[in-house]
């Protein structure tokens, strides 16, 4: 299948998935933690239902646990990459293949865990107690001023709202509930196009995926503080490296 073919696709989806507030519901509760992947290949993966961590074969492979897998047994996903080509040349595009994690462990029960440790995003910062990535996930919010959708009048701002805040809750691993829109959310969603639910899913999508990463900031900027402390904790006092200092001159 061609790159043109595959973002056809992916916009057809994407018609479907924004025809009213039933399909923008059920798309969100699929795709929530796929905030990480591009819009054409988001849509594409949201196909696999019940997939939520992706990995090309290549980099399950470097594991060598993975050189049992039979791929061609395994659906897989078909999504756009890109090409291998000459360094500092033009960026180009071709399709290639992603494979869940959740198939591999149905397929493989053996590999289920390690396949999970291999595609899952962020594990270091998922490893984290709840507590720790809420404090990280909330602070974040109220340091970009994310208005809370409750405290926004307008039906079609506060479902915005709710769809950015829950985007970036799901990716912290902070909620298995499903999504559903508020009952004055939805009527507003119904006296909208396609077209305009399509860009109110968009301006959320773009708003939460750049608050996860900012999330993720959060997160390694605390780790590199606890690194510095140890690091100041084991290093010598001052007159100790003087004195190191003056025994080398000797």
């Amino acid at each position: 299948m061609s790159t043109q073919t595959l973002a056809t696709e992916a916009r057809k989806l994407f018609s479907q998935v924004t025809a009213g507030p039933d399909a923008l519901e059920s798309y969100i509760n699929r795709s929530a933690e796929l905030i990480g992947y591009g819009n054409t290949n988001r849509i594409l993966l949201s196909k696999m239902n019940g997939a939520k961590n992706f990995a090309t074969q290549d980099k399950f492979e470097r594991d060598s646990e993975f050189k049992q897998v039979n791929w061609d047994q395994l659906h897989g996903v078909e999504v756009i990459v890109p090409a291998r080509g000459t360094k500092g040349g033009p960026v180009l595009f071709t399709t290639g293949k992603m494979y869940s994690a959740e198939e591999i462990g149905q397929q493989y029960p053996a590999l289920a865990e390690r396949a999970m440790q291999v595609a899952q995003r962020r594990n270091a910062f998922r490893r984290q107690e709840r507590d720790d990535r809420l404090h990280q996930t909330t602070s974040t919010l109220k340091k970009f001023r994310v208005k809370q959708p409750k405290w926004i009048k307008d039906p079609v701002k506060r479902a915005e709202a709710h769809i950015t805040q829950y985007l970036v809750f799901a990716n912290s691993g902070l909620t298995d509930r499903p999504f559903k829109f508020l009952q004055a959310e939805r009527e507003a969603l119904g006296n909208m196009t396609t077209r305009e639910i399509g860009n109110l899913f968009s301006n959320a999508t773009k708003t939460a995926k750049k608050l996860d990463y900012q999330v993720t900031q959060t997160f390694m900027q605390q780790v590199r503080n606890q690194n510095g402390q140890k690091g100041h904790q084991h290093s010598p006092q001052p007159q100790q490296l003087a004195f190191q200092l003056k025994k080398k001159e000797r």
